[in-house]
Order: C-alpha cells, then structure tokens, then sequence
C-alpha cells in the first residue's frame, strides 16, 4: 500500500471514528472495510460480504447491514449494491470529505 493511500485510509478511519450518532458497530465495520480497500481495484474498491465482516468482527449479518446504511446516510461510504446470489457481494469505496 502506498503512503497515500495509507494516510486516505487513517484520515477515512478518524473522520468516520468522530462522527456523532454512530452505533457501536460503526466503527469496527468501517476498520474491517479497510482490510479489504484496495489501492489497485478501482480507487480503493472493497468487496467483501455481510457474512465475511460479521465474522470477523463477531457480529450478525443484520448489525453489519445496518452499521453499512449509517455509514453511507453520514457520507462515508459509497455502496455499489451487488445482486442477489453468492459471488456478487457489494461494492465499497470510502468517501472523504473536506476537512
């Protein structure tokens, strides 16, 4: 990962990390997103599934889908909504925003 890329990533994770009204899964979805964030795929595109960041972060799939809607109503997370099946998860990119 580059050095810019990294620091987008810190700066995504602080800015997403300060916003009021987050639930208390918010945070650990948004720092699970960001083993996925690829620098190479598409500006930072993430894809991995409801069930694979509940696994990982020992939440159900509905608590993730829902921490994901807050996430893109507060302008931190843009979502490409994948079709139904397995093999066509959803796509992620992190949203900066102006400081």
């Amino acid at each position: 990962m580059s050095k810019a890329f990294t620091k987008k990533v810190f700066d995504w994770l602080h800015q997403v990390n300060r916003n009021k009204g987050m639930h208390k899964f918010d945070a650990a979805v948004a720092l699970e997103l960001t083993d996925y964030f690829n620098e190479d795929a598409e500006n930072g595109r993430a894809w991995p599934s409801y069930r694979t960041i509940g696994n990982a972060i020992h939440v159900p799939e509905k608590s993730v889908r829902r921490s994901i809607e807050r996430l893109i109503a507060l302008g931190h997370l843009h979502v490409v909504k994948g079709r139904q099946g397995r093999g066509y998860s959803n796509q992620y990119w992190m949203i900066l925003k102006p400081s």
